[in-house]
């Protein structure tokens, strides 16, 4: 369970899940995700954890190249991004109204 301010000025530390994208460098790759909290709240924005867990799968420690990886609940599709970029045969989804903006993220990597 997340508890997460619906008032973008209420936290400024949680403002970064009010902008529209978000930029990271992982896996030998640049990747600017679109985030839309106002659309589809929790589903269309890149959560802390998500970006934990990419780093420790560039870390190495699982070898992904080769296997077959699903992403449930996959949001913007960062995790899922990462794992394919790091050779993992990859899909992702979630729920149907966040599809079209999860799919979108995909294909711009």
């Amino acid at each position: 369970m997340a508890l997460v301010p619906y008032d973008e000025n209420l936290l400024p530390a949680l403002s970064k899940l009010h902008q529209t994208s978000a930029e990271f460098n992982l896996a030998n790759h640049r990747i600017r995700l679109s985030q839309d909290w106002n659309r589809l709240g929790v589903a269309a924005v890149v959560w802390d954890a998500a970006v934990v867990l990419c780093m420790f799968l560039e870390m190495g420690t699982v070898d992904l190249k080769g296997k077959r990886v699903i992403e449930l609940g996959a949001g913007t599709g960062l995790v899922g991004i990462v794992a394919a970029l790091l050779g993992a045969s990859v899909t992702i989804t979630d729920r149907e109204a966040a599809l079209e903006f999860l799919t979108a993220n995909a294909a711009l990597i």
